[in-house]
């Protein structure tokens, strides 16, 4: 298919699916260098934000995010992705929702591998044609710093800045990284140089004659509201030849940066040599007991106040991150196996899994974020025990009622509900339902328009003003349902007091 080397990223949360998918197409002989897969739309977003494919194979329906949201995200983002989907559904209403989101082709499952291959010849072939083909490799002089940096030395690849006596600082970003936000700095910051891109940690390059403390704030302004950063700038310029050194020294922080809160700044001029404590999971076994006999009691704050004991113990020291994950994970691994392993009532509570949250806690750039992602699975095994003491059905219908009563003025979102009680959206419908006789969406529209009733008695208010109280935007949208329901407007309804 040409020089154009194409990665794909496979998106199902069936294994075998994916299995199927993956052994059953030659990829080589499509010229298609790179194949990775994805549990569910979630999972797949980062890794496209991470990696940038030029394909994604997805299944429509998936738990966690499906395909048609992760659709919208790219979108959104202006990736330039091509989508194929995958539906066990000959519905058209799907088909058409697929190409509102700009897929180029769909497939019907189970999948015929000579259906899948047609569909990726054509998709390649677009590519190539938007791309156009190289037929030969220019490396950049970006490219041949990037090398520099990371200590690779040759005289060829000294040659290419020969004569060249720029001095640079070096400034180590660590965070959650996008490969569109990392090429987005230096186009809006002045001075700034590409580095080096990783998911964990990127580097950039400022000139020499631009203020390093000034533009590592400005760096962090444009990150602000993406996530949560930190940055370590080593204060001396160097020039190419030297920047390997710098580099060397900023990534030693790497430990140390993970235990401090994010928003940190150092600035720093040699290697890190502060001793690190040793961590292991037999330190944190005490609290592991502790916790599997106080979560069946129910009590939230005790069961909140054991996890953050354990933390206060962690960070007590300073400590390698990867023994620092590595003892939370066996954490996890254990409370999983007491709680869950064999537990078929607890599952449909879990709205992540524990390899999910394990993942989580190994990729967190800080050991915040790495509690957060612990203590969110805890509280979901804490939620399971707290309603068989309360009797979970009647517990989730009136924490939903609780949540539309506070929030009917605004925009209602099942998602953030179901991360408050740390439930899955399904489970929370069912339950609901089943319960009640009435979806969710039937009792909130049933609530804002008992709440629209009591507001047009008072004949000061206009139409309008009442339909934002009760939670919708547009009026004309309001009026529609009001009068469909009560058979005259709203205005007539007012009138008649």
């Amino acid at each position: 298919m040409g020089d154009l080397k194409i990665k794909v990223l496979l998106v199902d949360d069936e294994p075998i699916e994916l299995d199927l998918l993956e052994h059953s197409i030659n990829w080589e002989e499509l010229g298609i260098s790179q194949i990775r897969r994805a549990s569910n739309g979630k999972r797949a977003l980062q890794m496209i934000r991470e990696e940038m494919p030029d394909i994604v194979i997805t299944d429509i329906r998936m738990p966690v995010m499906d395909g048609l949201a992760l659709a919208r995200h790219i979108m959104a983002e202006e990736m330039p992705v091509k989508l194929i989907f995958l539906t066990g559904y000959d519905d058209f209403s799907y088909i058409q929702v697929a190409f509102r989101v700009e897929a180029v082709d769909y497939v019907l499952k189970p999948v015929i591998p000579v259906k899948i291959r047609s569909v990726l010849r054509q998709t390649i072939e677009r590519i190539q044609r938007e791309k156009g083909l190289r037929t030969s490799i220019e490396v950049s002089k970006y490219l041949i710093l990037e090398q520099l940096i990371l200590g690779e030395t040759s005289e060829e690849l000294y040659k290419a800045f020969e004569g060249d006596t720029n001095r640079y600082f070096l400034i180590l970003v660590f965070g959650k990284w996008e490969k569109q936000v990392y090429k987005k700095i230096p186009t809006e910051i002045a001075g700034v140089s590409y580095g080096i891109f990783s998911p964990a940690a990127c580097a950039f390059l400022l000139e020499r004659n631009f203020d390093l403390q000034l533009t590592v704030c400005e760096i962090m302004e444009i990150l602000s509201g993406r996530g949560e950063w930190a940055a370590v700038c080593y204060t001396e310029a160097k020039n190419v030849k030297e920047l390997h050194r710098a580099y060397e020294a900023c990534s030693s922080y790497a430990d140390r940066i993970f235990m401090l809160e994010p928003g940190t700044i150092l600035s720093v001029d040699r290697i890190d040599t502060a001793p690190k404590e040793d961590l292991s999971a037999a330190v944190l076994q005490p609290t592991t007991d502790r916790l599997t006999a106080i979560i069946p009691e129910g009590n939230a704050e005790v069961t909140v106040q054991a996890a953050e004991e354990l933390f206060v113990s962690i960070k007590s020291r300073l400590r390698r991150k990867t023994q620092v994950t590595g003892c939370l994970k066996e954490v996890l691994r254990q409370l999983e196996e007491y709680f869950v392993h064999g537990n078929l009532g607890i599952k449909p509570f879990l709205t992540c899994s524990m390899e999910y949250t394990a993942e989580e806690i190994e990729n967190s750039a800080f050991i915040s974020c790495a509690q957060k992602s612990f203590q969110s699975y805890l509280m979901q095994i804490h939620s399971y025990y707290q309603m068989q003491g309360q009797g979970k059905k009647s517990w989730v219908v009136r924490q939903v009622r609780e949540y539309v009563e506070m929030n009917y003025k605004n925009g209602l979102d099942l998602e953030r509900l179901g991360q408050q009680l740390y439930l899955s959206e399904n489970y929370i419908r069912t339950i609901f339902k089943e319960q009640t006789g009435s979806t969710i969406l039937e009792y909130i529209t049933n609530y804002r328009f008992s709440k629209a009733e009591q507001l047009l008695k008072n004949k000061t208010l206009k139409i309008g003003t009442v339909s934002r109280m009760v939670g919708y935007e547009n009026v004309s949208y309001f009026t529609s349902l009001f009068t469909k329901r009560y058979g005259i407007s709203p205005r007539e309804y007012q009138n008649r007091f």
